[in-house]
């Protein structure tokens, strides 16, 4: 039997973005995603049971067995006191994290011990340099590893390494067809841990114009932390939610729906101080207020020395972006700049042949849509979703579909 493993990994510092899809003697799957805690460590054996008996899941081996390479990832790591760094390079823990992905889905898809793959990866612009190495680890470890008690040979027929902002890129390019070249193309992303500026100038990507900073998301986090007594900024990541509301409106005159973003500032509430609880929630709001400002300087900062005024149209997209985008789209009004959030790619434009978000093309329960929805992967694997598309040119059997 045949089989391949097509996979795009975003390995953010917050959540790793995974989407995948399996061939099976020439039968394609439905495209599918998968996410994972960013936590890795390594370990000196194997994890023991459960206190069910029951073999824990989430570690992987590297060969050869002798060695004695283990590391636990994801969940498991995370429920082994691992934290997620954000001084450590991304591309440093990329092998174990890729291997645990690759032996997870071999496992969820029936996948034979051997089998072929083809693997896209995303990095910030300033560890891009890393990818042939990467590249030749990578090609190493996959030839014979195991994940949990399951051997694992995968043959590594195709790797591209890209960095972060590429996938929208290739969506942009896919949308403008022949003005892209005739175009300077900015394109802002706000990850955990960087943020990342890419320009295209008349279609070509420009090294000397792009660039990355660790002026990351958890800049935010950490500045509002800060004032907010005993609370962590991985307390705030988690309480971050996303949820569908209805509004009307009033110029169509019907009800829709839209996704907006929140904190749960109540699960944050601490201190037993003789404040009410609507109170402590206010000083918690501005808390957030101030934050935006503070790293609202770093980004301006950011744009300032990239000269971004100077581009003809600036995407953005990233989780980053849901807290400063009113910022940024003022900054972009003040200098005449045009803006698209990674979000606007998929509105329907009767012109363009539109990629759908990627819950549309997911066969989602309405458990999972919803699990989906609050962790905002639409725009969180915006990147991600877009790579995929575009690389293996997954909009185009879209676009059959929906004439047929």
């Amino acid at each position: 039997m045949s089989e391949k493993m097509i996979l795009t990994f975003d390995g953010g510092t917050s959540l790793s973005k995974i989407i995948y899809r399996i061939i099976k003697d020439g039968k394609s799957s439905l495209v599918k995603y998968l996410t994972s805690y960013p936590e890795v460590i390594k370990l000196i054996s194997p994890p023991k049971k459960n206190n069910f008996g029951e073999e824990k899941t989430g570690w992987v081996q590297l060969s050869p067995k002798r060695a004695q390479q283990y590391y636990a990832v994801g969940k498991l790591a995370k429920d082994l006191g691992a934290t997620s760094s954000i001084r450590r390079l991304k591309y440093e823990g990329f092998v174990p994290k890729i291997l645990a992905t690759i032996g997870e889905i071999a496992t969820r898809e029936k996948l034979s011990e051997r089998f072929n793959l083809d693997l896209y990866l995303l990095l910030p612009y300033s560890e891009y340099e890393n990818r042939s190495d990467l590249e030749s680890t990578l090609s190493k470890a996959l030839k014979l590893f195991w994940c949990g008690n399951s051997r694992i040979k995968a043959n590594l027929d195709e790797y591209r390494c890209y960095p972060e902002g590429l996938g929208i890129a290739l969506e942009v390019r896919r949308r403008l067809e022949k003005s892209w070249k005739a175009k300077r193309i900015g394109i802002l992303i706000f990850g955990y841990r960087n943020t990342s500026w890419l320009v295209f100038e008349k279609g070509v990507f420009s090294q000397s114009l792009s660039k990355s900073t660790n002026y990351g998301f958890f800049h935010l986090l950490d500045f509002v932390a800060s004032l907010i007594p005993g609370v962590s900024r991985e307390e705030i990541q988690d309480a971050i939610v996303t949820k569908t509301i209805e509004y009307v409106d009033r110029s169509a005159q019907k009800r829709r729906k839209q996704l907006t973003t929140s904190v749960d500032w109540k699960s944050l509430v601490k201190e037993t101080f003789k404040e009410t609880l609507s109170q402590k929630i206010l000083r918690n709001e501005a808390a957030l207020s101030n934050g935006k400002l503070q790293y609202w300087e770093l980004i301006n900062s950011l744009l300032y020395e990239v000269a971004a005024h100077q581009v003809d149209t600036i995407y953005y997209g990233g989780g980053g972006s849901i807290f400063i985008k009113d910022k940024l789209r003022e900054y972009c009004q003040n200098e005449n700049t045009p803006i698209i959030s990674s979000s606007e790619l998929n509105r329907i434009d009767t012109e363009v042949k539109t990629l759908p978000p990627l819950r549309q093309v997911l066969n989602l329960s309405q458990i999972e849509l919803e699990s989906f929805i609050a962790q905002n992967l639409d725009l969180r694997a915006a990147d991600a979703w877009h790579l995929f598309a575009n690389i293996t040119d997954y909009h185009s059997e879209l676009t059959e579909a929906i004439s047929a």
